[in-house]
């Protein structure tokens, strides 16, 4: 808020901005010691929405609103740093990233110059996912949710203000807000988070204490009483940054506390004790920086975990030091110098965001890159989705779910039912039987994220088909007589406990299957289906998973810095399982096999004597975390050995 805005400038507020931006860096940084200081961005809406507002009814009530003049505005503010950081990923991605890798960064670099990455994100995975260090621009989601608001606040406030009814219209709309984000925690978590329907409300709330503030409508409760309830939201936010008690119900009733503690330190605190601190000139400047810090710090630590493979303390704290730097460089030569300049420069920056999207698609699909390092260019889906009418389905759907007949009716049949991970073991089921004289049925049912344990199932919208196709593989399994080999499998670890989404159904109530309880009911249920399966005579295999990305997968950080040179070699990484993971797929095959299931153990396919592969005749093994590449598992049909046809 510079000098000459809507309002006095205030440094307590930018003040107020570098307890936002240093809460949710310490968060990304040390998550253990800093557990909550992702409610920073709570603390940004609602200084942005006080700050906003105060500037579109001071306008309003001169006659002097332009809602042209206010988006130019808007873009000389948002577009110099987001610029300037989006060519940075792109720039950085192309050099660091494998061609999946690539191609999934600038798909996000996509949405974020469109500000709609929160959907995107909406539609992948929780904020809170160990995946998300892998994606550079998840943080903007946030800036994305502001601009969506801002595309239809000032034409409200302009409706309120005429009415003269703008703290009943505000009260009513903060209300309806919080009523739909309270509905998306416990229905839809990925929107409780994501959806600008649901964290409107906290912005609202900015807005709300702009209009008592500039109306002058707050009680006067003196100087005492002013300091102490500045201290009592001060206190709020403090507490909120170190204490919030959950992510799972974030925001809702657990963001009350830092939302109202904002707004009071804003509507109490000139002139207090608050004000005084936050006034420091340490903090006021990095309140200044807070915005291009915001943008630049997370790239930095997410393409550092990208290139060593994981994020450590000394990592991250370097991070951080080059992000203030970084922070400071764009805050005084791009945004001080074009903030002063004539609106037509919106016109020049509006045009260059443009052009990111474009230039990001077409770099998609370059092949003049680092295929020379044979890193992955296909995924667990690609044989499946270019052969799927060959093998029987009219169409390929989002999460590709189906039932796949790769080879006919033959002497015997084995049926595959799964997700993504049998999948990706398609082709070199179908390389193992093509051709022969005589081969076995082969049928994968299978789609992504689809788990294959009856009465399991989860909210994510791109899994609604999941159930009825694992309904109506298992009836078929059970009915016809001539399917004698069933074969289940699934990323087992990351649905038990990387996710928190799917739910075993008992009797009308629901339980996360990432708890005990939850996790109880599913394996039984599992546990049954194979025990109903073998006491039909079938021949049940159950697939005891690859491991789950921890530190096989990161080891390609050796050559990614080297990205022009071929890696021919049978470079083999140390890796042992985290002692969680390890355990629970023990206890999982040792039940399996206690039900009359055969283990098919990929992990001793794949690793011998504490080794695993990384590297194979200049193949990578592995295409992601948790899937194997395409290429290399032609070259290796043998992982499935324990399956004799």
């Amino acid at each position: 808020m510079a000098k000459g805005s809507a309002i006095n400038y205030r440094p307590d507020i930018d003040g107020l901005r570098a307890i936002a931006v240093m809460s949710v860096l310490m968060y990304h940084a040390f998550p253990i010691l800093f557990r909550s200081g992702y409610v920073g961005v709570d603390i940004f809406f609602v200084i942005s929405g006080f700050l906003i507002t105060s500037i579109i009814r001071k306008e309003i009530l001169k006659g002097e609103f332009s809602l042209l003049s206010f988006y130019k505005k808007r873009v000389r503010r948002i577009y110099p740093a987001l610029i300037l950081t989006l060519l940075g990923v792109v720039f950085l991605s192309w050099f660091l990233l494998s061609t999946t890798e690539f191609a999934t960064a600038l798909k996000h670099v996509i949405f974020s110059s469109l500000f709609t990455e929160n959907f995107l994100l909406w539609s992948e995975d929780s904020y809170f996912d160990k995946a998300s260090i892998f994606k550079p621009t998840l943080h903007i989601w946030s800036l994305a949710i502001e601009e969506q608001f801002y595309i239809f606040w000032p034409l409200i406030i302009v409706m309120l203000v005429r009415k003269k009814i703008e703290v009943k219209g505000i009260v009513f709309f903060i209300v309806a807000s919080f009523i739909i984000n309270i509905y998306d925690i416990y229905n839809h978590p990925a929107a409780a988070y994501y959806s600008p329907l649901g964290r409107s409300w906290e912005l609202m709330v900015g807005s709300l204490f702009s209009v008592l503030y500039t109306n002058r409508m707050k009680v006067s409760p003196g100087v005492k009483g002013k300091n102490n309830i500045a201290l009592m939201g001060l206190g709020l936010v403090l507490v909120s940054i170190f204490l919030v008690p959950s992510q799972k119900y974030f925001p809702g009733f657990a963001a009350i506390p830092v939302v109202f503690g904002s707004a009071l330190v804003i509507l109490y605190g000139e002139g207090t004790i608050v004000s005084r601190i936050l006034s420091l000139k340490s903090l006021v400047f990095i309140g200044l920086i807070s915005y291009p810090l915001y943008l630049v710090h997370w790239p930095l630590m997410s393409f550092a975990s990208i290139i060593t493979g994981h994020a450590s303390v000394k990592v991250n704290a370097l991070c951080l030091m080059i992000a203030m730097m970084l922070a400071y460089l764009i805050y005084s030569k791009a945004e001080k110098p074009i903030a002063r300049k004539e609106l037509t420069v919106s016109y020049y920056l509006f045009s260059t965001m443009i052009v990111i999207p474009f230039l990001s698609f077409l770099l998609i699909g370059s092949n003049s890159r680092i295929n020379e390092v044979n890193l992955p260019t296909e995924n667990e889906w690609t044989f499946l989705k270019s052969n799927y009418n060959k093998f029987g389905l009219t169409e390929f759907n989002d999460n590709a779910t189906g039932v796949y007949t790769l080879t006919p009716a033959g002497k015997e049949s084995y049926y595959f039912l799964g997700d993504s991970h049998v999948a990706n073991l398609a082709e070199s089921l179908y390389g193992r039987v093509v051709g022969r004289e005589n081969p076995p049925e082969i049928i994968i049912a299978a789609g992504g994220g689809c788990i294959p344990i009856p009465n399991v199932y989860t909210d994510d919208q791109r899994r609604t088909n999941c159930w009825n196709m694992r309904s109506a593989a298992l009836e078929t399994i059970n009915s016809k007589e001539d399917i004698k080999n069933v074969v289940l499998g699934g990323a087992w670890y990351m649905y038990f406990y990387s996710r928190n989404d799917y739910f075993f159904q008992d009797k009308g109530e629901k339980y996360s299957i990432n708890v005990p309880k939850g996790r109880d009911l599913a394996v039984t249920s599992m546990m049954a289906t194979i025990k109903e399966l073998t006491a039909k005579g079938k021949n049940v295999f159950f697939i005891k998973d690859a491991p789950y990305i921890t530190d096989v997968f990161p080891g390609m950080h050796r050559v990614r810095l080297q990205p022009f040179v071929s890696y021919n070699s049978h470079e083999k990484l140390d890796f042992k399982l985290e002692r969680e993971q390890s355990d629970f797929l023990a206890l999982l095959a040792e039940k399996a096999k206690a039900s009359g299931a055969k283990i098919i153990d990929i992990f001793d396919n794949v690793c011998a004597a504490g080794q695993c592969k990384l590297i194979d005749d200049g193949e990578y093994v592995y295409a992601d975390a948790g899937h194997f590449n395409p290429s290399w598992l032609r070259k290796n049909q043998t992982v499935l050995a324990d399956i004799r046809f």
